[in-house]
């Protein structure tokens, strides 16, 4: 009878340790996948106007629509054209002067310029200064007949180095931070620096030299400079380094 019972509960053991064993190898694996790769950002180059510099600080501009490089400009010096493929354009030359860039973002050029007769070269940078859309102004119709609507937003001034021009070509450029502007200069002339409130700066003047401005936008700005003489022009400036 004993030799029954310690048989029945060597089988009982037996069949306990077989049940956790099974249940456990029954358990799938835990996997641990490896971090997939991010993916490499596409860039859509932006149709408009770009504007820039070399690294002497020449203004460099052009125009890109159509997949073409248009008017390239390196102050008053043109360089023609090139076709862009992608978001680039191989070294091309027109009358002895040539150029190759890419965009490195959506709206950021960086290239080099060079003349081989001169061995003259500079790498640029250019940004996207003024947006070329062919998108009709958006109109609805009232009683009066057709009237133009708008989104008015609030404007909120990034800070950083803005560059852009004159009604006269002359380069503008500026920092602002901190609630000042400062540094303004048309070409090479000093301007000084002014007090931002809010969105714009009223005239301010130093050394009897004067400007304006105020934000359209988070990274335009359009203002008025005025010199000793009452000369006085219109500027627009745009973000380009944040």
């Amino acid at each position: 009878m004993r030799k029954k019972i310690f048989a029945a509960v060597a089988v009982l053991a037996l069949g306990l340790g077989l049940g956790g064993w099974q249940a456990q190898a029954s358990q799938p694996t835990a996997v641990h996948a490896s971090a997939a790769a991010l993916p490499l950002q596409a860039v859509l180059p932006y149709e408009g106007h770009y504007l820039g510099h070399d690294m002497y600080y020449r203004t460099v501009r052009f125009d890109y629509y159509g997949g073409r490089i248009h008017n390239f400009r390196v102050n008053g010096t043109g360089f023609g054209g090139a076709s862009v493929s992608g978001h680039q354009w191989h070294h091309t030359c027109n009358d002895g002067k040539c150029t190759r860039g890419g965009w490195t973002d959506d709206v950021t050029v960086e290239g080099v310029w060079n003349m081989p007769s001169s061995g003259a070269e500079a790498h640029f940078t250019a940004a996207l200064f003024a947006h070329r859309s062919s998108t009709p102004s958006k109109v609805s119709l009232t009683k009066a007949g057709v009237s133009r609507t708008s989104t008015v937003h609030a404007v909120l001034p990034y800070e950083g180095s803005y560059l852009g021009h004159d009604m006269y070509g002359r380069m503008v450029h500026f920092t602002f931070k901190g609630n000042q502007m400062s540094g303004f200069m048309v070409n090479h002339t000093s301007f000084g620096g002014a007090h931002v409130g809010g969105s714009a700066w009223h005239e301010t003047c130093s050394g009897g030299r004067c400007t304006t401005g105020r934000w359209t936008d988070d990274v335009t700005v359009e203002g008025t400079w005025r010199d000793p003489n009452g000369h006085q022009s219109h500027w627009t400036a745009r973000l380009f380094a944040h």
